[in-house]
């Protein structure tokens, strides 16, 4: 299972003929929702971009990940049904989530915006959701999550799926060699003066796929402070085979 799939990061099995023909291809559309509604003295506005798999009936594999993606966009645990759905049962949790607020003269807004975008990579289906929100605080909140499917089997790829132990620690030492280099210092020390926290830099199962590597992606106070905002570290096929 590691071969095969850290071969496909190689791009050496991504154009495996048979196995593509064998699965069936997703079609991707999006389904576009937004409202605002008031719970007490706060006014929400909610702004979603989910893009669907408008043929995910077509195979279990499919339905697999839609429903898993579903869940992930909208926020939902074991849910089942369509984006409509998840959108109604999405905005119920929200309210529910703001409280009752209060009648005061206090009033004050909330916004959030939810976006995701998915590419298909030979024998993958690659989503990365995009989260923006202000609920309240000093700043808003912002997040990018991946998530990387196999059309074949309808399930999420995990690093325990890609890499051994071995495999992950050296990893893992490559990315804090290159955010050395991405920001022009020699230690952990000069990370901390930069605003990171190294002792939290490590691989991350936050990473998506392409056809050149892995890019690993760490959100704002995942490994620095929030003024850092969104970190990627690429790690090419030819790294890989290095490993």
């Amino acid at each position: 299972m590691k071969h095969a799939i850290l071969f496909t990061l190689l791009a050496s099995l991504l154009a495996v003929g048979c196995e593509r023909a064998r699965q069936t291809q997703p079609v991707l559309e999006y389904f576009d929702k937004d409202t605002t509604f008031t719970v007490g003295n706060v006014r929400c506005d909610v702004n979603y971009n989910y893009l669907t798999i408008a043929n995910a009936s077509r195979s279990e594999a499919l339905q697999a990940i839609e429903e898993a993606n579903m869940g992930y966009f909208f926020n939902l645990e074991s849910f089942s049904g369509t984006p409509a759905e998840a959108f109604e049962t999405s905005l119920k949790q929200l309210t529910e989530e703001l409280g009752p607020g209060s009648d005061g003269e206090n009033n004050w807004d909330a916004t959030i915006n939810v976006e995701s975008q998915g590419r298909v990579v030979d024998s993958l289906l690659v989503y990365c959701i995009t989260r923006s929100s202000y609920t309240g605080g000093a700043h808003g909140l912002q997040s990018t999550d991946c998530h990387n499917y196999s059309l074949r089997g309808g399930y999420e790829l995990t690093l325990i799926d890609l890499f051994d132990k071995r495999q992950q620690e050296a990893l893992g030492a490559l990315i804090r060699t290159k955010l050395y280099d991405m920001f022009g210092v020699t230690g952990d020390e000069g990370l901390t003066e930069q605003g990171f926290f190294p002792e939290y830099i490590d691989v991350t199962e936050n990473f998506r796929i392409t056809p050149e590597g892995i890019v690993f992606l760490y959100n704002p106070y995942d490994i620095g402070c929030y003024a850092l905002g969104y970190i990627e570290v690429t790690v090419t096929g030819e790294e890989l085979e290095t490993l």
